[in-house]
């Protein structure tokens, strides 16, 4: 080949590895502005005004409770569905007491079973949850009206429990079961360790799992459990027996042993056969541990030191309680409503903490991703409440495009039962922002009752509206 000819061999060469080079570049061009550069996008992020407010809240499953008994047999469903409109705003929770004397010794009839699905259907119109109660006796005579056998017990809770579990989303605890002097589960014939345990047996066999149960005392707990600890939060809410059987004192606050719920003089070190009570300290040490997974309430009774205001809102914050009665003792609760603490109310203050009261603290999102276009979020929550919320919520992220008003709601991680008294709780994840235009967009965190599909209130200043409470604003960009 001539010396021309090479030469024009090397030219065309090098034409088309120019043509070459020109088409990759050409078609990495294509790709960035096509496929990457939509993508090259960044989130700022600006945090809202999240200000604690001192208002009260009204959430549902914690705080004041007010009582209303009927006795099966009397047409006790006309009078529930007047007794609905007594109820006082303040009230998130109503104690519900079924008196079942009239059928001591038979079985409920399918007349007194049509009236008890009244009375529930027409609490269950009501804005408050129900604690049930089911007794013999509202006179402190249990032994003389109750049934002569605990068969017949066994036999009513069966009855009964297909009624609870039909409105299992507005019946939140039931409470005893079913023998004692206004229904308490003492001075009865059906007091002793194998009473207990057959009863509660027939209770949580049939009884819907999302329904707590409660017995009178710690002693009583521990008995059924068979064990001197309390449960931890790897067995909390697995649907067990134990993870759902809760507490209820009567006689809180009311001395020194809360009028025999505890033992002055005794200790757990002298518990033989998982019989027996501890001291004061003891037994509400016990509640701190085993109430961050069940609820604790009653009432408080006998004007005394224990009641005073500090040493109540101590007692009340150890044993997390989370309902007490607004009408009982009303001696104690004038004290409260005339005493400071804090610089509020005393009354005002333990009735904001009773149960759960969340506040949201801060919020963040950012990392925006290019490969996967999800960004982070950041939300702390703290429980300035006296005890956990029992019932599992659901929290999402809601973002409002400011010049649209579109909406997108997402549902993130994150499980308020764990949001313990006086901690702050992260929840964190990724959010996938793919869909979203550039733009701005105003954040709103919002936490939802699924049981009554309500959104649950924050102790933050700033209003919730429908879309929930307001962290902040979030900026997509190019980069």
């Amino acid at each position: 080949m001539t010396e021309m000819n090479m030469e024009k061999v090397h030219k065309k060469r090098k034409k088309r590895v120019a043509l070459g080079l020109i088409l990759v570049l050409g078609l990495c061009l294509y790709v960035f502005f096509t496929k990457i550069y939509p993508n090259l996008r960044k989130v700022v992020y600006a945090k809202g005004d999240l200000t604690e407010s001192v208002y009260e809240l009204n959430n549902p499953y914690c705080g004041w409770y007010e009582i209303f008994g009927y006795t099966l047999g009397k047409r006790g469903d006309k009078q529930a569905a007047k007794d609905i409109y007594k109820l006082d705003g303040g009230c998130n929770l109503v104690l519900v007491e079924i008196n079942l004397s009239q059928f001591s010794d038979m079985d409920i009839s399918e007349e007194a079973l049509k009236e008890l699905d009244g009375i529930f259907s027409a609490w269950s119109e009501s804005s408050a949850q129900m604690i049930v109660r089911f007794a013999y006796d509202f006179d402190g005579n249990a032994s003389e009206t109750e049934p002569k056998d605990i068969s017949q017990v066994c036999s009513h809770m069966k009855q009964v429990i297909p009624y609870m579990n039909t409105y299992k989303k507005c019946i939140y605890i039931c409470q005893g079961l079913f023998v004692g002097n206004w229904g308490e589960m003492h001075s009865s014939s059906f007091t002793n360790r194998g009473d207990f345990g057959t009863l509660v047996s027939v209770l949580s066999h049939d009884l819907d799992p999302s329904i707590f149960m409660a017995v009178r005392t710690p002693e009583i707990w521990r008995q059924l459990a068979t064990s001197l600890t309390p449960i931890e939060e790897a067995t909390a809410y697995d649907g067990s027996t134990m993870s759902r059987l809760s507490l209820f004192n009567d006689g809180m606050l009311g001395s020194v042993t809360d009028v025999g719920t505890y033992d002055e003089a005794s200790s757990f070190s002298k518990i033989e056969n998982f019989t027996g009570k501890g001291n004061r300290q003891e037994e509400i040490s016990f509640q701190n541990q085993l109430c961050l997974y069940v609820p604790n309430g009653g009432e408080v009774i006998i004007n005394n030191s224990y009641n005073d205001i500090e040493s109540a809102v101590s007692a009340l914050s150890e044993m997390r309680v989370s309902y007490l009665n607004m009408d009982y003792d009303e001696e104690v609760l004038n004290k409260w409503k005339k005493s400071q603490y804090n610089g509020e109310n005393g009354y005002t203050y333990i009735g904001k903490r009773l149960g759960y009261r969340y506040v949201l603290m801060d919020s963040d999102i950012y990392d925006l991703s290019f490969s996967t276009q999800r960004a982070n979020y950041r939300i702390t929550v703290k429980n300035q409440g006296f005890a956990p919320a029992y019932k599992k919520f659901v929290p999402s992220l809601v973002f409002v495009k400011s010049n649209t008003g579109e909406k997108k709601s997402v549902n993130i991680s994150g499980d308020n039962r764990t949001w313990y008294p006086g901690e702050e709780s992260v929840l964190s994840g990724t959010v996938d922002l793919t869909t979203y235009e550039n733009g701005y967009y105003d954040v709103y965190f919002y936490l939802n009752n699924p049981d009554t599909n309500e959104e649950i209130e924050f102790a933050n200043s700033s209003t919730a509206n429908e879309n929930g409470y307001y962290l902040g604003q979030m900026v997509i960009t190019q980069r």
